[in-house]
């Protein structure tokens, strides 16, 4: 099936644009489950290493997924895209539960954070997709029956 750049462009967009709220809900979500069912008057290490815990794993699954059914670049594209992205709104994120409102706080460059968010995504997705790549024969072949 033949489609038009523009709409392979668009559709890549949105994946993107998907998987990074899917990353930031299941992140930040975790933390707030976490803080709402057991609150401590410290920092909840704890909470932070789960939701750093569920962020990887949902993008090693994801690009095997992806894998499976693209390309090697294009769920390569798709993953750094969606790595950058997710550190950008993960640092938006953290300055606005921070207390920061202003503009100009929000979107301030971390470089530490940024990486680091950025590596969450990276390195699951670097791994699962040459792993999609190795599965996509057996998840095509037909089934043997006895």
């Amino acid at each position: 099936m033949n489609t038009s750049p523009a709409l392979s462009v668009a559709s890549g967009v949105l994946g993107v644009a998907l998987r990074t709220v899917v990353l930031t809900v299941a992140s930040y979500g975790l933390i707030w489950l976490i803080d709402a069912v057991a609150p401590t008057a410290d920092a909840n290490i704890g909470a932070g290493l789960m939701a750093f815990a569920a962020v990887m794993g949902v993008t090693f699954f994801w690009a095997i997924w992806d894998a499976c059914r693209n390309r090697w670049w294009v769920s390569a594209i798709v993953w750094a895209c969606t790595a950058a992205l997710f550190a950008v709104v993960s640092n938006v994120v953290t300055n606005w539960t921070d207390g920061e409102r202003a503009l100009t706080d929000l979107v301030t460059f971390r470089p530490d954070l940024d990486f680091f968010m950025a590596a969450l995504v990276i390195a699951p997705a670097v791994v699962g997709i040459p792993l999609g790549i190795w599965r996509r024969p057996f998840a095509r072949a037909p089934r043997l029956t006895t």
